[in-house]
Formats: C-alpha cells, sequence, structure tokens
C-alpha cells in the first residue's frame, strides 16, 4: 500500500512530508491497545511508521498486534523475547527510530487525529523547539469520566536555564513525552532511565536543548488508573514493569536523577554563562529534594 499524502501542511522545500516514526512500547496491554492504535492509524498525517515493541505479554497483545501488522505495512512489531523492563522498551523503540520526527505512543492513550499533523507544523516553523504537543484531556480508566488537564508544560524561554527552572518549578504530569520530539535533538539525550522518575532527567535534557510549543487543541486523551498509571503500581506489580532492571531502581534512584540532571548542565552546547547558570538551577533542585535525597540513601544503605 502506497502511504496517501496528507494536507499540504508540513510539506517540506523538496514536496515531501518530513518522517515520523512512532514508537509504543507495550506490556500487557491488550484492553485498550485496539483504541490506541486506531487512533494512530486515523492521523490525518500518513507519513510514519508505526514499531510495537511487545515486552513478552501474556495476554492477548501479540494476537493483536499481529493483526495489526498485517493490515497495514506502515506497522512494524517486535516482540522481545523476555520482560526487559519498561524503560529498556522505551528507549528500544527510539533506539530504532528513523526520520525527523519521533513520538512516544502508549497502550492505554489515544490521539486526535490532528495530532501529528499540527506538531509537524509547529515544529517545522519553528526550529528552536525540540518538542511540540497540545493540551492532554485526562480519562478515568474505569469510568471514562474525562477531564482536561491545565498544566501542560510550554517552555519558550530563548534561555536554556530559564526552560530547565521552569521544568524544574512546574511540571506535574509529564504529558509531553508523549509529544512529537525532534529526533534530533532525542539522539542527544540519555532518553529514559531505569529507575523511578527516569523521564525526569530526559525532559531536563531536552529543555536544556529547546523550547516545548503546547499547541491550544486537546491532542492526547490519558487514561489515568492502576493499571494505566505507573505512579499507581501495586507493589506487586513493580517486578513486571521494570523487568530485570527491578533491583536497580530502588535505593538512591533520587541522587541519581539530580546527578544526571547536572551532567546535563554541564554537556550544554552553550557558553559557560549559560553552563553554569543552569547548573545553579540543577543543585537548587536538589537542594529542594535534599530531605528525599538523604531518606533515599539512609534507606539504601541501611538495607546492606
Amino acid at each position: 500500500m502506497v502511504n496517501s499524502p496528507h494536507s499540504l501542511s508540513g510539506i517540506n522545500a523538496a514536496g515531501r512530508s518530513p518522517h515520523v516514526f512512532i514508537g509504543l512500547p507495550v506490556y500487557n496491554g491488550a484492553r485498550f491497545l485496539a483504541k490506541a492504535v486506531d487512533s494512530l492509524l486515523a492521523q490525518r498525517y500518513r507519513n510514519f511508521t508505526l514499531l510495537i515493541s511487545d515486552n513478552a505479554s501474556n495476554d492477548e497483545t501479540q494476537a493483536l498486534c499481529e493483526r495489526y501488522a498485517a493490515s497495514d505495512e506502515r506497522i512494524r512489531y517486535i516482540r522481545q523475547p523476555k520482560n526487559i523492563g519498561a524503560p529498556a522498551n522505551w528507549n528500544f523503540v527510539a533506539d530504532q527510530a528513523e526520520g525527523k520526527y519521533f513520538k512516544w505512543a502508549t497502550a492505554n492513550d489515544e490521539c486526535s487525529p490532528d495530532m501529528i499533523e499540527e506538531c509537524v507544523k509547529a515544529l517545522e516553523a519553528d526550529p528552536s523547539a525540540v518538542l511540540c504537543q497540545g493540551k492532554t484531556c485526562l480519562v478515568d480508566e474505569e469510568s471514562d469520566a474525562r477531564e482536561i488537564y491545565h498544566k501542560d508544560l510550554a517552555l519558550l524561554d530563548e534561555r536554556p536555564s530559564s526552560r530547565l527552572y521552569d521544568l524544574c518549578v512546574r511540571l506535574a504530569l509529564n504529558n509531553g513525552q508523549s509529544g512529537l520530539i525532534r529526533l534530533s535533538a532525542l539522539r542527544r539525550t540519555g532518553l529514559d532511565r531505569p529507575y523511578p522518575d527516569g523521564d525526569i532527567p530526559l525532559m531536563a535534557e531536552l529543555a536544556l536543548l529547546g523550547k516545548f510549543i503546547v499547541l491550544p487543541e486537546v491532542m492526547l486523551y490519558r487514561r489515568m488508573g492502576p493499571s494505566t498509571f505507573a505512579c499507581l503500581l501495586a507493589k506487586e506489580q513493580f517486578g513486571a514493569f521494570y523487568g530485570d532492571q527491578a533491583a536497580q531502581t530502588v535505593g538512591s534512584h533520587r541522587l541519581r536523577q539530580h546527578l544526571e540532571i547536572m551532567g546535563a548542565a554541564l554537556r550544554l552546547p552553550a557558553n559557560w554563562s549559560e553552563k553554569l547558570a543552569s547548573l545553579k538551577v540543577a543543585l537548587r533542585r536538589l537542594a529542594w529534594d535534599r530531605e528525599n535525597v538523604m531518606q533515599d540513601l539512609r534507606q539504601n544503605f541501611g538495607a546492606r
């Protein structure tokens, strides 16, 4: 099947639309997977590849994915031989990406049909931006009750240190990770880390590299509940979520997170004045979080 062209918005000077790579990591996601994939296939923007990486699911995920891969040549399906953990699976699909823009998708969430098209248009118009998303609607996984989320994070300051500060102070739900990301910028990050809140250093690295755009329309419908939101995982689900990496996630992960953000500040491709300003923000964040860091360290050393 030949990909049909989308509307003229987003077409580059050579007359071709920028290629978008969508990575969908999944583990036992059969409950909502069909709705998630259908929302991607319904995108008005057609020039994309969808890679689904199945983290050794033991529900109906494999059968669903195989049916979708057989029905649309844009879909690639890979089944991991064992559970490699959620962060590693998220990183796997990013490592496979090609093209100009990348989007992480999940087996739980749905996107509006114009999401990719509008985000491509915004990023093409502003080379200083590395991420674009729309507003988010939170969806209760049991009742389907819906509520607009009003704290999606736009970072539009020209100074990397100011963007990092805004991220440190204002980031709550990390809906931006499901936005459209400039792949060249993503390649300069350490991706997701194998510990709780391991997405925060990634977002800090992206914020240091460029602006975050939030479009005014709702474009992400994010399901929230015990089976779809990692922060609500029960203890017995922890090992399945992190796989073989589970043992590495306990202990002093907060300190590791802070050190990674400091390292990102020092690697910032800017003058030393801006590097030091960004490092100061990272150190202030550590100071704000010092009680939690010390508690983690005490628990870690106390368990040895």
